[in-house]
């Protein structure tokens, strides 16, 4: 908790405003509007998939007031690619034993009822590799995260601002078939029409309107071209405080001569996408950033308030700190 005397002693310390303020700005500058993004997310997807960047635009223009939300990641290696554990080295094609073995050897944590995207959060949280990447909605988390020691080595971190254009209520089903990607394809190449003559057959896509819209060829292209932002039920104390969100993956799309079909990968995100821009951390700041956001708050106390042996370390580390500052004054 900051007390008055933790501002003072900063303030006194610094002849200068808080670091933090010069990296806020910088992140700042590299939002862009709206028109340019949806400008830029034509050129990508038809790049990924001909035609499909003038039907993508076409789709929100159609939406009313629409606003991209900005979500951010911190990344303690600026080296670091941006895609979720599972598609690391060669975890992917181990999808379906993450996802079943911890359903049948911890009933009590996979209740019988939760849908696909709600197992995949509860798996993330437990450290079990997922198509899950975690984001939040609030900047100075992120930045904590950037701020962190990789391997004990603080290099330079990383925070990427990610721009959401999606509709949700549009897409709601879909983010249930790509959480369940694993027992529709099987693991193995699946022509798009098979994809979703599996889907339609899942309680998820009961809802005629669903089928309707994703009857039509060109939504069922645009829902596998970019991962989606997600918002499962937040059963975690951390990712409440944490202000988490997700960014699910599916299966990377390709076209043939004849129909598209998706493989069984998924695909990085690149750090030139038009839906996302990074801002390097330098690793000689973090110790001070990592002071100052202690300052506002943000540390791992708050931010993992449901881990005992977090909050017993920075009990002792806090007090010890603060009875060794005494004893040099």
């Amino acid at each position: 908790m900051a007390r008055v005397s933790d501002f003072l002693e900063y303030e006194n310390s610094k002849e200068c405003c808080p670091l933090i303020s010069e990296y806020i700005k910088r992140i700042w500058e590299k939002i862009p509007s709206k028109r340019e993004m949806m400008d830029s997310a034509c050129g990508y997807f038809n790049k990924i998939y001909p035609g499909s960047g003038d039907l993508y635009v076409d789709s929100l223009n159609m939406m009313n007031k629409f606003d991209p939300e900005v979500l951010f990641r911190g990344q303690s290696n600026a080296e670091y690619e941006i895609i979720p554990r599972l598609g690391r080295n060669s975890n992917f094609i181990h999808e379906k034993e993450f996802i079943e073995i911890p359903q049948t050897e911890k009933p009590d944590f996979f209740k019988p009822g939760y849908r696909p995207l709600e197992k995949l959060a509860l798996l993330q949280h437990y450290g079990i590799p997922t198509r899950l990447l975690d984001v939040t909605s609030n900047l100075l988390v992120a930045l904590f995260f950037a701020c962190q020691s990789d391997n004990g080595k603080n290099g330079d971190g990383e925070i990427i601002l990610f721009f959401d254009m999606h509709s949700y209520s549009s897409i709601y089903p879909l983010m249930e078939a790509h959480a369940d990607s694993y027992s529709l394809t099987e693991g193995r190449c699946l022509s798009l029409d098979a994809f979703y003559e599996r889907a339609f057959r899942k309680p998820y896509f009961s809802d005629k309107q669903y089928k309707s819209l994703y009857s039509n060829r060109e939504n069922q292209i645009r829902g596998f071209l970019h991962p989606v932002v997600v918002n499962p039920p937040r059963r975690a104390l951390r990712h409440q405080a944490q202000q988490g969100k997700f960014l699910l993956f599916p299966n990377e799309i390709k076209q043939n001569p004849d129909s598209p079909y998706i493989e069984a990968s998924i695909a990085k995100i690149e750090k030139d996408s038009p839906f996302c821009r990074c801002l390097k951390i330098c690793g000689e700041h973090k110790k001070e950033l990592l002071s100052e956001l202690s300052i506002l708050g943000v540390d791992k106390v708050h931010l993992f308030p449901d881990n005992v042996d977090v909050f017993s370390s920075e009990i002792v580390r806090n007090l010890t700190n603060r009875q060794t500052c005494m004893r040099g004054y």
